[in-house]
C-alpha cells in the first residue's frame, strides 16, 4: 500500500503481543496502519489489519532514532502518531522528541518526565514524597562501589534494576529472591553493571493472590479512563508476566494513581502495579509502565477504549469506538497454558483455565485474523528452547 502524505494514521513499533493488541484494537477505526518490526517471525507483521509492515534493526539503542527518521521520510510518515512499546526504543523516542516530532506525530513525554516513571529509583523517590507506600529500599548499589555488610537486613529480600531493559536483556529476569546474606553479596556481585544501579527491596509473600493494577491513559496529568484489575496467573510465579486477569475496583489504587499521573502532567498510557502487603495491611506501589502493556487490550474489550484518546488527542481525527463490548476477564491462551499444565497443575487452575476460555478476552486469538495466532504457536517452542539455551 502507498501512503500519501496527507494520511493520518499510526506508526506502531512492534513488541509482540503488546503491539499485535494496538493493531486489533486501531483496526476498528478504519485508519492506515504501519508496523516497524525487528524480527522476521513477528505475529504483527502476518495481521491483515497492517497497512504497510517495514522492517528494521538496530546495533545499538542510540541508533533508533535515526532508522526512524529515514523511515519517516522514505514512506511519508509525518502525520502519523508514533506508539513504541518497548521501554528502550521508548528512552531513545523520548530522548530525542524534538527531532523526531518533525517525522512523526508524538505522544510521549520528553525524557525529564519520562525517565521518572522509568527508572524505579526515581519512581521510589516521587511515591515517597506523595507519601504512598511502598516495599522498605534497604540499599541501593551503584557499579563499583563497597557493599555493606547486610547483617541487619530482615530476609527475604529481593534485589532488582532500577532500569529493568538491560538487565532482563542479560538475566532474563525481572528480580532475584535472596534468602541469605550470602545468596544477596553473590547476586549483587554477579549482576552488577554500570547500565543500572541494583534495589535491594524488601520481599512481598502472596504471588497472584495480592498483585493488582491500575491502568489507563492520561492527558495533561488527568486520568481519561481508567480500571484496576487482579491478577490471577503470571509466569514466573514472583516477578512475572500475566497470563490471565479480571477486571477488580480498588478505589485506592485509583486515588493513588491519580496521585502518581498528575505529579508530572504526565501524557499517555501508563500501568502501575501494586500489592497488598498482608504485614502492614496496606497497598504499596511496586512500579510503573509509562506505555502500553500487554493487557491494555481490556480496555477495548470492556468498552473503555483508550487508544482513541491518544489518537482523537493528537491525530484530531474523530474516531469513535465500540463501547458496548462487556468483557470484564483477559487471558493469553498460550502462556496461560503452559502455566496451569505445566508450573501450576491442579484441579482448580485447569477447572478454571477452561472455563475462561469462553469468558475471558484474547489478545492474539483472533478469529477474524487468524495468521498472528498461527505464527504465535509456532513461535512458542523456539523462544522457549532459546530461553532454555540461554
Amino acid at each position: 500500500m502507498k501512503l500519501q502524505e496527507s494520511d493520518k494514521g499510526v506508526v506502531i513499533i512492534d513488541k509482540h503481543a503488546i503491539s499485535y493488541g494496538l493493531i486489533r484494537s486501531i483496526a476498528e477505526f478504519e485508519i492506515p496502519i504501519v508496523l516497524i518490526y525487528f524480527e522476521t517471525l513477528s505475529i504483527c507483521r502476518f495481521s491483515k489489519y497492517i497497512s504497510k509492515a517495514i522492517r528494521a534493526s538496530f546495533v545499538e539503542p542510540e541508533d533508533i532514532p535515526t532508522q526512524l527518521i529515514e523511515i519517516s521520510k522514505a514512506h511519508a510518515l509525518t502525520n502519523y502518531l508514533l506508539i513504541p512499546c518497548e521501554d528502550i526504543v521508548l528512552e531513545q523516542c523520548s530522548k530525542n522528541q524534538n527531532v523526531l516530532s518533525k517525522y512523526f506525530v508524538t505522544s510521549f513525554p520528553e525524557w525529564s518526565t519520562l525517565s521518572i516513571y522509568l527508572n524505579k529509583r526515581l519512581s521510589y523517590h516521587l511515591v515517597e514524597k506523595l507519601k504512598i507506600p511502598f516495599p522498605q529500599i534497604f540499599h541501593i548499589d551503584r557499579f563499583g562501589e563497597s557493599q555493606p555488610s547486610f547483617g541487619k537486613i530482615p530476609f527475604p529480600v529481593i534485589v532488582k534494576p532500577d532500569y529493568n531493559y538491560y538487565f532482563l536483556q542479560k538475566h532474563k529476569a525481572k528480580s532475584i529472591l535472596c534468602d541469605n546474606v550470602q545468596s544477596l553479596l553473590e547476586n549483587i556481585q554477579e549482576r552488577s553493571s554500570e547500565k543500572y544501579n541494583l534495589l535491594v527491596q524488601r520481599f512481598i509473600k502472596g504471588g497472584t493472590d495480592v498483585l493488582y493494577s491500575f491502568g489507563g491513559v492520561s492527558i495533561n496529568g488527568k486520568i481519561i479512563r481508567g480500571l484496576s484489575y487482579k491478577r490471577l496467573r503470571q509466569h514466573p510465579k514472583d516477578f512475572g508476566t500475566t497470563t490471565s486477569f479480571e477486571i477488580y475496583e480498588v478505589p485506592i489504587l485509583r486515588k493513588y494513581s491519580e496521585f502518581i499521573i498528575q505529579a508530572n502532567h504526565y501524557t499517555g498510557p501508563f500501568e502501575i502495579e501494586y500489592m497488598f502487603d498482608k504485614e502492614i495491611e496496606k497497598y504499596v506501589f511496586i512500579e510503573i509502565n509509562p506505555r502500553f502493556w500487554g493487557g491494555h487490550t481490556i480496555f477495548n474489550a470492556s468498552g473503555n477504549d483508550i487508544i482513541s484518546v491518544l489518537i482523537n488527542n493528537f491525530l484530531d481525527i474523530g474516531v469513535k469506538p465500540n463501547n458496548n463490548k462487556e468483557w470484564d476477564s483477559w487471558q493469553h491462551i498460550l502462556t496461560d497454558f503452559f502455566i496451569v499444565f505445566t508450573k501450576n497443575r491442579n484441579s482448580h487452575s485447569i477447572k478454571h483455565f477452561f472455563s475462561s476460555l469462553s469468558k475471558s478476552w484474547h489478545p492474539i486469538f483472533n478469529r477474524k485474523d487468524i495468521l498472528p495466532f498461527i505464527v504465535e504457536i509456532i513461535k512458542s517452542p523456539i523462544e522457549y528452547l532459546e530461553r532454555r539455551k540461554s
